[in-house]
This record gives structure tokens, C-alpha cells and sequence, in this order.
């Protein structure tokens, strides 16, 4: 997992006044160690769709996300398409084939608009 190094800090800082946060990462359908799905067409739109129920299933009523690679643009899909849950959005990488992506370009400059006041960290 790219990211392991940093989920336990930030699960269990280690200064008591530092906040912590419940860390959910996921592996995207067809990618890293996941099957892939069984549909034969899932959208970036499907994805996003399916982790924000994950995330309400999970009691996660707001949240913030992140993703690097293709997962950025499921990022900014979730931004744009659940700004009352998404409250902030990290990318690790910029959003690939900005010219053929618009409206999702464009989705995402507006979710980024919303999430800028909510960063605390």
C-alpha cells in the first residue's frame, strides 16, 4: 500500500494534543489487490458512488478524501458529486487528460472551491 507508512500516525499521534482520525483506504476496483468487478463497464462515477455508500454504511457521515493516479479523479468525483460529505479533497497527483475531461475538470475546480475553508491541517 502506497500510504502505509502514514496511517498509524495519523490513527495514533504521537504528541496527545495532535488530533487523530479514522483512516479507511480502499483499493479500487480492478487495482492493487481488488477483483475485478464484475460488470463489464464500471464509470469513475459508478466508484466514487460506491465508496461514498461504503463510507455511510460505515457510520462516515463526513469525511475527507484523497487520492494519487486514477484514484484522483474518483477524488474529485466524490468532491463534486457528495460536497455535503466530502469536505476536503488532497490530491497526490494532478488529474490525468485534463483536455479530454471538461466537465470533470470542471467539477472538480468547484469541489475545490467548497473544501478550501474546511482544511484545518
Amino acid at each position: 500500500m502506497e500510504f502505509y507508512k502514514v496511517i498509524k500516525p495519523l490513527a495514533e499521534p504521537e504528541i496527545d494534543s495532535d488530533p487523530a482520525f479514522h483512516v479507511v483506504c480502499v483499493s479500487l476496483p480492478g487495482n492493487g489487490g481488488s477483483d475485478h468487478p464484475n460488470a463489464k463497464s464500471l464509470s469513475v462515477t459508478d466508484v466514487a458512488t460506491v465508496l461514498a455508500e461504503l463510507m455511510h454504511a460505515m457510520d462516515y457521515m463526513q469525511y475527507a478524501v484523497h487520492g494519487s493516479g486514477y484514484a484522483s479523479v474518483i477524488a474529485c468525483q466524490i468532491a463534486a458529486l457528495f460536497p455535503e460529505s466530502c469536505l476536503a479533497t488532497h490530491l497526490g497527483t494532478p488529474i490525468p487528460n485534463i483536455s479530454r475531461s471538461f466537465s470533470l475538470w470542471q467539477q472538480c475546480q468547484n469541489a475545490f472551491l467548497f473544501a478550501l475553508p474546511t482544511l484545518f491541517f
